[in-house]
């Protein structure tokens, strides 16, 4: 989400209301009847959130679990330190066998910078001789006017890295308490036990949701190259809006051409589309970071159309796709619809670029047969409009992480 932190985790029964896309395929058509068309029921095989088996600092615990207000399964008291794993099956078509992919999301990593050791200033920087004599030629002057000029340029550039370094600093003590749970356990250690779970348990395949880092500060960057190359099987990743923004520095020209290429370097992905395949099915992922689908991911998605497969596909995002009860939770939590689609009740109006894509995903053959995605920081499943089914997964420093079991589909 948005630098602005507000922590809402509210369950209930949420009720049914009318949901119109503003989509253009469905721009005229009435109340009454999205109240008979869009109103769609949860495939079967609920989420279903237990604690992991994974040693933690104090040992591994046996507390029980307690049933939640939904009906997912939680950690219990003396246990509230352990990662939870909300358990999700899908059935795809095409599969022979069974896949477990591990999904992280939102877990919002910050590694505090180490403190400025610089001294001095532009004046310190800045070459200068007094004692010269007078008989100095006049091009060595010159040529010292020059220099000075050069130290006084990289002293001002000195001290601006001063400064984004005091910023950083700065930012990084604000935002990192938000991110630690009721017990003190940090981000940065929930995520070191998602690393050690995937590799322990061996699952197939690792999907990274976005938002894994806070901002892109070096230290960050640094964590998530050496923390990614300690897995010991693929991953696919795809960024969120904190991956590579700042305040200061938020979804602007700059931020992308400087801090999402970083990214895009220490992931070892490409950041505005990429796809794995996986042999029976295929992972695509495409940036919706900054509340649309980039041009640069749609281009990606259609010369990808271009190669005909009949593999099913599972497309990774950021922002969720709108349908009902995610956009009604989203506006609890948030005050704001935070999600893709049905701008006219509050969620985020597709632009051009959007909805092609969106077209391309979802409609005809329907080659997409699931959507993977976070940024509303709490666990959701359901089927998007016109779309395929789609699970949002819980924010990694809430200690939350996805534990997906893809299977053969049987009959039609």
């Amino acid at each position: 989400m948005g630098y602005e932190i507000r922590e809402n985790r509210k369950r209930k029964s949420w009720g049914k209301f009318g949901l119109k896309y503003g989509f253009a395929m469905v721009v005229g058509i009435s109340v009454v009847a999205c109240l008979g068309g869009c109103n769609r029921s949860l495939m079967q095989g609920g989420s279903n959130q237990i604690p992991m088996s994974l040693e933690s600092n104090a040992g591994k615990s046996d507390a029980a679990g307690t049933e939640s207000s939904t009906g997912k399964r939680e950690a219990g008291d003396a246990e509230s330190s352990a990662i939870k794993m909300v358990q999700e099956e899908v059935a795809l078509p095409g599969l022979t066998k069974e896949y477990k992919i591990l999904f992280i999301t939102d877990s919002h990593v910050i590694i505090p910078p180490e403190p400025s050791t610089e001294e001095g200033n532009v004046e310190e920087k800045t070459v200068t001789k007094k004692n010269q004599t007078e008989k100095k030629q006049e091009e060595e002057n010159r040529a010292e006017e020059k220099q000075a000029e050069e130290n006084q340029t990289e002293g001002n550039q000195t001290v601006d890295k001063t400064k984004e370094k005091e910023q950083i600093q700065k930012l990084a003590a604000q935002r990192e308490p938000i991110f630690r749970q009721e017990d003190g356990t940090g981000a940065r250690e929930n995520f070191e036990k998602m690393i050690s779970y995937a590799n322990k348990e061996k699952v197939d395949l690792v999907l990274f949701g976005g938002d894994i880092i806070d901002f892109p500060s070096k230290e960050n960057l640094a964590y998530l190259q050496e923390q990614l190359g300690k897995l010991s099987m693929p991953y696919v990743f795809t960024p969120g809006n904190h991956d590579w923004t700042y305040p200061w520095e938020y979804m602007t020209p700059k931020g992308k051409e400087t801090y999402l290429s970083e990214l895009e370097k220490k992931s070892g992905k490409a950041m505005e589309f990429d796809f794995l395949d996986f042999g029976e099915f295929t992972v695509i992922s495409a940036n919706n970071s900054s509340n649309q689908i980039s041009p640069e991911a749609l281009r990606g998605f259609q010369d990808f159309l271009k190669t005909p497969s009949e593999k099913p596909l599972i497309l990774l995002c950021h922002l969720p796709f709108v349908y009902e009860e995610l956009l009604i939770k989203a506006k609890e939590a948030w005050n704001s619809g935070t999600v893709i689609g049905a701008g006219n009740y509050g969620g985020i109006y597709l632009n051009d670029t959007t909805n092609e894509f969106f077209q391309l995903a979802f409609s005809g053959e329907q080659r997409v047969k699931l959507v993977l995605a976070g940024h509303v920081h709490f666990s959701e499943r359901g089927i998007i409009w016109q779309g395929p089914e789609e699970i949002v997964g819980d924010a990694g420093f809430h200690g939350s992480a996805t534990l997906l079991t893809l299977k053969p589909k049987v009959g039609k």
